[in-house]
């Protein structure tokens, strides 16, 4: 697979992995959730304007990536 036929089923499916395929089928959905949460979080840190903010923006973005 090129990186961005992976990319494309990033962007929709938050796997590398096509529907239909092993990979996608055997990832649970816990963890397409848990990856929307991060990716959420990630998002709120480069949105954030003032250093105390995204500091405790990158602290959650640590958080939920370390209890992946």
């Amino acid at each position: 697979m090129s990186i961005e036929e992976a990319r494309s089923n990033f962007s929709r499916y938050r796997t590398k992995y096509p529907p239909g395929s092993a990979g996608f089928e055997n990832e649970a959905p816990w963890e397409r959730e848990h990856k929307e949460k991060m990716i959420a979080a990630y998002d709120r840190y480069m949105e954030a304007k003032d250093l105390r903010s995204k500091t405790e923006l990158w602290k959650e973005c640590r958080r939920l990536s370390d209890s992946f």
